[in-house]
């Protein structure tokens, strides 16, 4: 996947810095990412989309410090795994939709049942 990323990049600098980032982070970044999410494959989106967004701002991010890095790609992380949350419990049926369609659909067998009968 590495490849992947640093083919989207332009220079050799943000290279180097993005393949330091992902060698040295990328399973801090999963665990922050599976304490909100709770799921792996959505934990494993949220770091994919994490590092999208990395890219983009890449020149803007600085290695030095290594503190102050683990706390940024914490907060990012962290904020790209709410926003997943956010995105699950919009598209996530509730225990209303499901007893709704269950009803729904008990209605349609028994009209279908009642029809057949009747036409016996």
């Amino acid at each position: 996947m590495l490849t992947f990323y640093i083919s989207m990049l332009e220079t050799e600098e943000q290279q180097d810095k993005f393949s330091y980032i992902y060698q040295n982070y990328v399973g801090f970044m999963y665990h922050v990412a599976k304490e909100v999410v709770k799921e792996h494959y959505l934990a494993e989106d949220v770091v994919h989309e994490t590092f999208l967004q990395l890219i983009r701002i890449i020149d803007k991010v600085h290695i030095d410090d290594e503190l102050t890095l683990r706390a940024f790609l914490r907060r990012v992380t962290h904020n790209k795994a709410v926003d997943c949350v956010r995105k699950w419990d919009k598209v996530r049926p509730t225990e209303d939709d499901e007893l709704e369609r269950y009803d729904t659909k008990h209605k349609q067998c028994r009209a279908t049942i009642h029809v057949e009968q009747k036409s016996k």
